[in-house]
């Protein structure tokens, strides 16, 4: 279970650079950051920090709740940081369209 978290984890690091770097230098794209590709993209990094969370919290079934919880309270941070971030982008970009 830890490296599912781990792998998920350096995914949700991934999306983030995509979204904050590569759509905004795209030639293609024009910079633009409402694109309809970029509302799957978000739907992406939504469903990714639930996964994220929902680990989580199989490891720490796994290991015990009496166990030492790092892991989790790293996992579920992360999760809601990007479900928040990624929830407001996708809200801005609906109003624009």
């Amino acid at each position: 279970m830890d490296t599912w978290i781990r792998l998920l984890v350096w995914m949700l690091i991934g999306l983030d650079i995509y979204l904050v770097y590569g759509s905004k230098n795209s030639h293609l794209g024009n910079g633009s950051g409402s694109r309809k590709g970029m509302r799957m993209a978000r739907y992406t990094g939504i469903v990714l920090a639930i996964l994220l969370a929902g680990v989580g919290f199989l490891h720490q079934n796994s290991v015990g709740f009496s166990a030492d919880k790092t892991l989790l309270y790293i996992s579920l941070a992360f999760a809601v940081v990007h479900l928040g971030l990624f929830a407001s982008k996708l809200g801005k970009a609906e109003d624009k369209s």
